[in-house]
C-alpha cells in the first residue's frame, strides 16, 4: 500500500468530522437542471410560479424542494417576489429564490409579461434583441435546484427568501468566476456529455453560491 494512501484516508475522515457547514450540503443532495439561457431586449419581463407549480412543469418526484435560480452574464434584472419584496441583480451575480414564492423577472418600464411556461413549451423568445441593439441587451441564465430534505435542514432554514450573492471573484462585472465561467463555456461548445457536465457544475454553484452568502 502506498504510504499517501493512509495519509489522505485521515485527512478524508478529519474532514467529514469537522466540516459542518459540507454535512449540511451533502445532505440537500442538490442536484439542477438549467431551463433558460437568453438574451433579452428592455422593455421585458418573464413570470416565475411558485415552487409547486413550477415542480410540476419541469415534472420532478414528490419530495424534492424547486428552487428557482437566475445568473446573470450582461447587464442586470429587476426580481419581484410575490410579495413585494425587489433586487437588482447585476453581471456576475445570482438570486435563487429559496422561499419558492411565485417572482417576475424584468427590465424597462411598462414591460410586456410573458409567463415562463412560453419559453418552456417551445414559444420563442419575443424579447431577442437585434443586433444592433445587443450590447445594452441581458444574458442570463435560468433554471431550478432541486434539493432533498430541506425542512430538516438547518443551513436551508438560516436562508433568506430571496438569496442574492456574488459569483464573481474580480471587480470586472462582466467576469463570471470559477463555476459559472466552466457551465457557460460547456453550454457554448455543447460538446459530447454536456448535458451531464452542466448538471454537476449546477450542483457546485448552488453550493457556491450558498457559501458566498454565508461568508457576507
Amino acid at each position: 500500500m502506498l504510504k499517501t494512501t493512509e495519509s489522505f484516508a485521515e485527512t478524508t475522515n478529519i474532514d467529514a468530522q469537522s466540516d459542518c457547514f459540507s454535512d449540511l450540503l451533502r445532505s440537500m443532495r442538490i442536484s439542477g437542471s438549467l431551463l433558460l439561457k437568453e438574451e433579452y431586449a428592455s422593455p421585458w419581463a418573464i413570470s416565475i410560479p411558485n415552487a409547486d407549480k413550477l415542480g410540476e412543469l419541469v415534472q420532478v418526484g414528490v419530495g424534492l424542494r424547486v428552487v428557482a435560480f437566475h445568473l446573470v452574464e450582461r447587464g442586470h434584472v429587476q426580481i419581484t417576489l410575490q410579495n413585494g419584496e425587489e433586487a437588482v441583480v447585476a453581471a456576475g451575480e445570482i438570486a435563487i429564490c429559496i422561499a419558492g414564492s411565485a417572482h417576475r423577472i424584468s427590465q424597462g418600464s411598462n414591460p410586456h409579461v410573458v409567463p415562463v411556461e412560453t419559453f418552456l413549451t417551445g414559444g420563442g423568445n419575443a424579447f431577442r434583441p437585434a443586433e444592433k441593439n445587443r450590447a445594452r441587451s441581458v444574458s442570463l441564465l435560468c433554471g431550478v435546484f432541486l434539493l432533498h430534505d430541506t425542512h430538516l435542514n438547518p443551513l436551508f432554514a438560516a436562508l433568506p427568501p430571496l438569496l442574492h450573492a456574488s459569483v464573481s471573484r474580480s471587480r470586472d462585472a462582466y467576469s463570471l468566476s470559477g463555476v459559472a465561467s466552466l457551465m457557460a463555456q460547456e453550454i457554448n461548445q455543447k460538446s459530447f456529455g454536456t448535458g451531464y457536465v452542466v448538471e454537476r457544475l449546477l450542483e457546485l454553484l448552488c453550493a457556491e453560491a450558498i457559501r458566498s452568502y454565508m461568508k457576507t
